[in-house]
């Protein structure tokens, strides 16, 4: 048996986050995948850190949301230390293009005369443009740092060890059992097909993205989002376009016409983007909760077992203070942040 202080299920983003904060807290932790790590939701991100400024953001996640991008270069910082490759992070900032004027921004929209200089490829975009502060991350570079910095500081990352079920304090993996006082259940979409404990009710939520590549001189410097479509700079001048949101169960293929679908409603959004040539378009399972938050503490029944799983479309924003917090009611017993409506005991 293979004894560890935290064994944490799913090598994600919030995963490997929450592993990397509570080795750094003196604890010894091992992660077990199913697969690959970092290869499902989190590699198939678009990686915007848009914190409350995304329409779709519950209100009750603005708060934890907006910690959580604060924290971002901290935490970037942390991870480039550690594992000594640099972890994506961009502050070019948001443009959002909407046909009604938005409550509350209106020190944020931009002058029609200023358009063309600040960002070319919208200077006949029909609708007002508001720009925002906001940054994004590349996960394609973010995954493999954390993955490196977790295993640099001692974190013993195992591939290929799905979870079976949880007795106690054993987790059953067809590798053999794993032995801890502390059981993390970050699983994702696969968070409620671990047996022996309380099921998390996850489902996941596919959704379809692609990446172009602008033809020379003809890209974009912000992220640039519609209601129906995001568009995100990449340093290596490849935009990331996406993205569907379907209820499929775990079905990954990825679909011609939802692929072309998307990147029609990119060009209309920024027309030069529709002559770009797509160089890649693939698909991720979000885990989504039924009531879109995410599932955040303690199952009390269960002594020593966590879960910190269902972020939905918000997993890579809110991977530091998920760690973060998660980490504090491991080694404290509480956290600063309000947790309140993300409790598992809301689904009893």
């Amino acid at each position: 048996m293979k004894r560890s202080d935290a064994i944490i299920i799913g090598a994600g983003i919030i995963g490997l986050s929450l592993a990397l904060e509570l080795r750094k807290r003196g604890l010894s932790v091992v992660v077990l995948e199913r697969g690959e790590p970092g290869r499902e939701a989190s590699w198939a991100a678009a990686g915007m850190l848009s914190g409350a400024h995304d329409p779709h953001t519950p209100v009750q996640l603005h708060e934890m949301a907006e910690a959580s991008a604060a924290m971002y270069p901290e935490f970037i910082n942390a991870i480039e230390e550690a594992s000594s490759k640099t972890a994506g992070f961009s502050r070019h900032g948001a443009l959002v293009v909407s046909e009604v004027a938005v409550c509350g921004w209106d020190d944020r929209l931009v002058g029609a005369d200023s358009i063309a200089s600040l960002e070319p490829a919208l200077a006949e975009t029909a609708g007002m443009v508001y720009r925002l502060e906001e940054d994004s991350v590349d996960p394609r570079e973010l995954i493999p740092a954390l993955l490196a910095a977790c295993k640099n500081v001692g974190v013993r990352v195992r591939h290929e060890h799905e979870v079976g079920g949880i007795t106690g304090s054993e987790v059953q993996t067809e590798a053999g059992i794993f032995s801890a006082s502390v059981i993390v259940n970050s699983a994702g979409a696969w968070a409620s097909q671990i047996h022996g404990v309380p099921v998390v009710p996850i489902e996941p939520a596919k959704g379809q993205m692609l990446a172009v590549i602008p033809e020379h001189g003809r890209g974009i410097s912000h992220t640039i989002r519609n209601e129906e479509v995001y568009c995100v700079p990449r340093k290596d001048g490849r935009v990331a376009v996406g993205a569907t949101v379907e209820r499929v169960g775990f079905d990954k293929r990825v679909e011609t016409e939802t692929i072309q679908q998307l990147h029609q409603l990119a060009a209309n959004l920024v027309p030069s983007l529709g002559q770009a040539r797509i160089a890649d378009a693939w698909a991720g399972l979000r885990p989504a909760p039924p009531d879109g938050l995410p599932v955040i503490g303690a199952y009390d029944e269960v002594p020593g077992y966590f879960v910190a799983t269902g972020h939905y479309r918000n997993g890579i924003l809110l991977a530091p203070a998920t760690a973060k917090a998660v980490s504090d009611l491991i080694t404290n017993g509480t956290t600063s942040l309000d947790l309140s409506a993300f409790f598992p005991e809301r689904f009893r």
